[in-house]
């Protein structure tokens, strides 16, 4: 018989940030309870997250021009956890197919779940630079 590998309790409450380019969008979540693990869940979170906020907002590559304010549904949604945890900005992405991955993953305050929108080619979220005033 094969020995089940356990994992480490979930906390009660994990705070997440769901990153698309140069947005941030950090939601708490509760993931000691089944019902939240859900890939479903997790996108209905970041949808609200989003939706609440005043909507993405998104730059078209041959315009150039960014359009503010887009109110967006879990269906135009997908989402990413990073290949190594500790270099989301590598931009090497696995993507969440399925509850199972939510389940089997130990997630901690501040882990980055890249996502992507509607048309968008890849997961991609770019390092925040912070201009120190002369």
């Amino acid at each position: 018989m094969q020995k089940k590998t356990q994992l480490p309790p979930k906390q009660e409450i994990t705070i997440v940030k769901f990153k698309r380019a140069r947005s941030t969008y950090v939601a708490s979540l509760i993931l000691n309870q089944k019902k939240n693990l859900t890939l479903k869940h997790f996108v209905e979170t970041l949808v609200e997250a989003i939706n609440s906020s005043g909507g993405l907002r998104v730059i078209e590559p041959s315009e150039g021009a960014a359009e503010e304010g887009i109110q967006v549904s879990s269906e135009e949604i997908e989402l990413a956890y990073p290949k190594a945890r500790d270099t989301p900005y590598a931009n090497e992405w696995i993507p969440i197919a399925d509850d199972l991955a939510i389940e089997l993953t130990v997630m901690n305050d501040y882990d980055v779940i890249g996502f992507k929108y509607a048309d968008d080619a890849d997961f991609n979220i770019e390092q925040p630079v912070y201009e120190e005033e002369a």
